[in-house]
């Protein structure tokens, strides 16, 4: 007035404005800065509803506060006594996994995964195939099982961190592998060849891995050679083992053996096969040769020679 000026001792009090903070995600314990306006006499602070601890602001433009355990994702509140701010940005905690629905299934199946601090995901991979995401909140996600995923657990990457389960997704994978061949020639003399020719298949639905195949050898016979057209084999015995490697769908692989009986009998020759996946037809996994041998030895002619006297002058 003209006689003079009086400040009052109380303040008044404006609501209070959070612009940014730094640093935006980080573990509990950590120091976070926060920038605004109208930080003055702050009588709490939360991180998405949990409460925080924090230092009193000595200043109108700057707050320290820690980071509570047990938050999840969300915005930063401070109250002061006009009222309470929020910050638009989110402060992003580490991603918690706590279970998922189904557990198994097939490419192209819909997984929901519950959890929490989801917000700001950029990625969810089963067995680290990267997955898409349909839908997303910050406690649930729901993802579709990629092509190609093979069973292991299920990560979700966010802007805090990495979580990955510790229990697998199963993918229900089944592949129908078989066996055919033919021997020749049969019946077989000893001492000469006796091939076999095996085909070892892949009738579907899905590529098979690791596809393994087993012969053994009948003990009348011995070892002349071995050719695949996939993979590789090795011998112990009279077995002969080999793996083929992935064989795709509707796509076959040639075994060729060839042998030499020294012994008369029948030729029990038994080839099978199998992969990683689970067969939904083990009846053809297995195939057995009956070669008879050293037929044609055994049946040698009888030829008789009748001397007819003649007279002799």
């Amino acid at each position: 007035t003209t006689d003079g000026s009086h400040t009052n001792a109380a303040r008044f009090y404006i609501p209070a404005a959070i612009t940014s903070f730094t640093p935006t995600n980080s573990a509990p314990g950590t120091t976070v800065t926060l920038t605004g306006q109208n930080f003055l006499d702050a009588s709490a602070v939360t991180f998405n509803g949990t409460s925080a601890d924090f230092t009193p602001p000595t200043n109108n433009t700057t707050l320290l506060c820690v980071v509570p355990t047990n938050f999840a994702t969300g915005p930063i509140s401070v109250t002061v006594p006009a009222g309470v701010a929020t910050s638009s940005q989110l402060f992003y905690g580490a991603p918690v996994i706590t279970n998922f629905t189904p557990t198994h299934g097939l490419p192209g199946t819909n997984v929901t995964i519950k959890g929490q601090s989801f917000l700001g995901t950029t990625a969810v991979r089963f067995n680290g195939t990267n997955a898409a995401i349909q839908s997303l909140n910050n406690t649930q996600i729901v993802a579709t099982v990629p092509n190609l995923a093979q069973t292991g657990p299920i990560t979700v990457e966010a802007p805090a961190g990495t979580n990955t389960t510790a229990a697998s997704f199963v993918l229900d994978y089944t592949t129908d592998v078989s066996v055919t061949g033919t021997d020749a020639p049969d019946p077989v003399t000893l001492s000469s060849n006796l091939v076999y020719t095996i085909v070892l298949a892949n009738n579907g639905p899905w590529d098979a891995p690791n596809v393994r195949w087993t012969n053994l050898l009948s003990t009348l016979v011995d070892l002349v050679d071995v050719s695949v057209t996939a993979g590789t084999w090795s011998t112990n015995g009279n077995s002969i083992t080999g793996n083929v490697g992935t064989l795709a769908v509707n796509r076959s692989a040639v075994l060729t053996i060839k042998v030499v009986p020294h012994a008369a009998g029948t030729v029990a020759d038994v080839v099978s096969i199998g992969s990683d996946y689970p067969d939904p037809s083990p009846a053809n996994n297995s195939f057995t040769f009956l070669t008879n041998d050293g037929q044609l030895d055994s049946a040698l002619a009888t030829v008789s020679i009748t001397v007819n006297p003649v007279n002799d002058p």
